[in-house]
């Protein structure tokens, strides 16, 4: 329904701003990224206040948004269906932080070191992942979002170090946000979410 009314409404005024078809659809999908994004948003504060987990689900999310402006990953084939991900993942992330901060803090040496490394590794054979609505043809390019996505990793790291002692609920809910990045990263995860995407055209 609402990409209905945003379809319309691009075709409205793209044909009174005289725009061709392949601007329409462009402008299209960048309204509908920024209109679900912004539902999503409000959807995570919402869920992640029901459970008590506004801080730590926000810590996972911007991280991992941030990552995934560089890296890329496992994507869905429509904006509603990345926006269901989205609002069910870092909520539950903000909550598992929320429970296990304080037996988990005694390791965090650990965790952190487990967490990074396999960042280190998921992002050096994987990153950038593109999809068919934005490739990356450019070698220059790849070379060049791979080198800031690993610049990320280093400051998440050095700011995990620096805080941990104080804020170890949000580190480790910044770190889960790292690892969930890392994640859709592989290619099992790419199956799955494209399995996924058929699931739900079929119903």
């Amino acid at each position: 329904m609402l990409e209905q009314l945003l379809n319309k409404f691009i075709t409205s005024q793209g044909s009174k701003l005289e725009m061709d078809e392949e601007k329409m659809a462009v402008a299209n999908y960048g309204l509908q990224i920024i209109v679900y994004s912004t539902i999503g948003v409000i959807l995570i504060f919402f869920i992640a206040s029901l459970l008590g987990a506004v801080m730590a689900a926000f810590a996972a999310f911007i991280t991992a948004a941030l990552l995934r402006t560089f890296s890329g990953g496992a994507h869905c084939k429509g904006p509603l269906k990345c926006m269901s991900i989205t609002c069910m993942v870092f909520p539950l992330l903000g909550v598992i932080s929320v429970n296990i901060s304080a037996s988990a803090a005694a390791y965090s040496y650990y965790t952190t070191g487990i967490i990074f490394l396999f960042a280190l590794l998921s992002f050096y054979k994987f990153a950038p992942v593109d999809c068919a609505n934005k490739p990356i043809t450019c070698s220059l390019q790849k070379k060049q979002l791979r080198l800031v996505s690993f610049s990320l990793i280093s400051i998440f790291l050095l700011l995990s170090i620096v805080f941990q002692y104080r804020y170890y609920e949000i580190v480790l809910a910044g770190q889960l946000g790292i690892l969930w990045q890392s994640l859709t990263l592989w290619p099992l995860s790419i199956k799955i979410t494209q399995r996924y995407d058929q699931l739900l055209a079929k119903n």
